[in-house]
């Protein structure tokens, strides 16, 4: 198709790749496929938000563990936790609906890569971790260090392509009302690292 016929289709242009490819019932095969693999991923998503609350507050580390941490016998599941993560989902959904619309202080906000660029930031704290507790290694390229210094890096490609973005102080802002909020309702004081 070439570079200008893409941009010209935008987001037509896999319907378009895949009606060449595949004939008139291309996109359709192509877009059952998509939806399959959301749809594995959402269901992944789901099992893992749910686990959440309820990990956390099995070792008492967010409010209302009490509640959060009972496991429903009739359905061997934390009906509490699984209301709580649907309530943050519908936060979140909330969040991306407002970013939507035109001239709200969201407008532009791309929900999707707040989450990305700020795991990447925690995650370079963690590759720092790997290179202090490995300060008594007999020589600095061992492997465990030469590995983190790499991810590092990745990890700094990530969060500049983040800040380079449109909406960067506004994901900046979003993520750091998200910290604060997890700061809030955390219980017991543990180490951050």
């Amino acid at each position: 198709m070439g570079p200008q016929k893409i941009l010209e289709l935008g987001n037509g242009a896999v319907g378009e790749a895949a009606t060449l490819l595949f004939g008139p019932i291309g996109p359709r095969v192509v877009f059952t496929f998509v939806v399959i693999s959301v749809l594995g991923t959402l269901n992944g998503l789901i099992l893992g938000y749910i686990r959440l609350p309820y990990a956390l507050a099995v070792r008492d580390e967010i409010i209302a563990s009490q509640w959060l941490k009972q496991v429903s016998k009739k359905y061997q599941t934390p009906v509490y936790a699984s209301v709580f993560a649907l309530i943050i989902s519908l936060g979140w959904l909330i969040l991306h609906f407002i970013s939507t619309l035109e001239n709200s202080i969201l407008t532009g906000l791309s929900i999707d890569n707040l989450p990305i660029v700020l795991t990447y930031f925690f995650y370079i704290l963690l590759y720092v971790k790997v290179l202090i507790s490995k300060k008594d290694a007999s020589t600095f390229f061992e492997k465990d260090k030469l590995f983190a210094l790499f991810a590092i890096l990745g990890a700094l490609i990530v969060i500049i392509g983040g800040f380079l973005a449109e909406n960067a102080a506004r994901y900046i802002l979003v993520s750091l009302i998200g910290i604060g909020a997890g700061l809030l309702i955390r219980g017991k004081k543990r180490d951050l690292i």
